[in-house]
């Protein structure tokens, strides 16, 4: 269900809260909301059609099929889960009301930003993108095809490796190099127009007290996929005050934006669990309550619950 939406702005004679990011973070605290809340009206502003599973996406480049699975289209899910979803993007947002991207403003009582994040590698898909689920399959298309293709291919970011988390990162590292992929630790890259340059970590000192300089080298490669770095969206449409100096999003452990009775955020955008998709899942619950206390806090209603705190669950 697509609404068409008029560009007068929405009475207000109910209820309503306002999602915006139709991700993880989006759904899931739609989907927890509804548990505690049937009949509130919920209003989705998302750009896409779709909400993309993102764990797999270093795969869905190479596997149609898996990618095909991936990308869930949204508007039957908000039909199913009684929302009106708004294919645009929030330009504008205050304590009352948001305004968008066609110039529609949706007035609110609470409002769950899920605006998470934009990531360098367009396989990803992450940022907020107007894309159809057509138009995002024919990226991970093209971007897997342009790996395959690639003579020489540079992956900045290692996960495991990086870390060596646990020991377990020698392990990885030792299977990595057996079938011909060259791993290097401790080291920074920066992508040149003809490959990438390394940069090594200088560690240890000399006799002198000095750390000892270590020799900057470049790498060709055809393709540079980065794995890592993620950057905030925020700045372009939320007041500054609710901001960190990154631009994430400031928020309680409760999830409520600090300095805001009305606000509250969840996943990449703010800065609490961020990047952590499996930790909205295990906290969902957590979410949808909260946003159901903060509602009835703010229409005043009686036996309003202490907000549950979030926080780092074992999945």
């Amino acid at each position: 269900m697509s609404a068409v939406a008029t560009n007068t702005a929405d009475a207000q004679d109910k209820p309503k809260v306002l999602v915006i990011g139709g991700g993880i973070a989006g759904t899931c605290s739609i989907f927890k909301l509804r548990k505690y809340d049937k009949d509130v009206e919920i209003v989705l502003v998302e750009p896409k059609d779709y909400c993309e599973i993102p764990w797999v996406t270093f795969r869905t480049p190479f596997d149609s099929d898996l990618a095909h699975q991936s990308v869930l289209p949204l508007a039957p899910w908000a039909k199913d889960h009684n929302v009106t979803l708004l294919r645009t993007t929030v330009t504008k947002l205050d304590d009352t009301q948001a305004t968008c991207a066609d110039g529609t403003v949706v007035k609110f009582t609470v409002a769950v930003l899920c605006t998470g994040a934009t990531a360098p590698w367009a396989g990803l898909g992450r940022g907020p993108l107007s894309l159809s689920k057509a138009e995002r399959l024919a990226v991970l298309q093209a971007e897997g095809d342009k790996l395959l293709q690639a003579k020489s291919v540079c992956i900045v970011g290692g996960g495991l490796i990086g870390a060596e988390v646990a020991g377990t990162g020698d392990m990885i590292q030792a299977k990595l190099e057996k079938i011909g992929v060259k791993v290097v630790v401790d080291t920074r890259a920066e992508q040149t127009e003809t490959g990438v340059k390394l940069i090594p970590k200088n560690t240890g000192t000399s006799e002198g007290g000095e750390q000892p300089k270590k020799e900057e080298t470049i790498i060709p490669a055809d393709q540079v996929v980065t794995t890592i770095g993620i950057s905030a969206v925020n700045q372009s449409f939320l007041d500054s005050k609710y901001l960190d100096e990154k631009g994430w999003i400031k928020v309680e452990a409760n999830y409520r934006v600090q300095e805001s009775k009305n606000l509250l955020a969840v996943g990449d955008c703010c800065n609490f669990l961020m990047n952590a998709g499996n930790q909205i899942f295990a906290n969902q619950d957590k979410i949808g309550f909260n946003i159901k206390q903060v509602l009835d806090e703010v229409l005043g209603r009686p036996n309003v619950k202490k907000l549950k705190i979030g926080g780092y669950i074992e999945v």
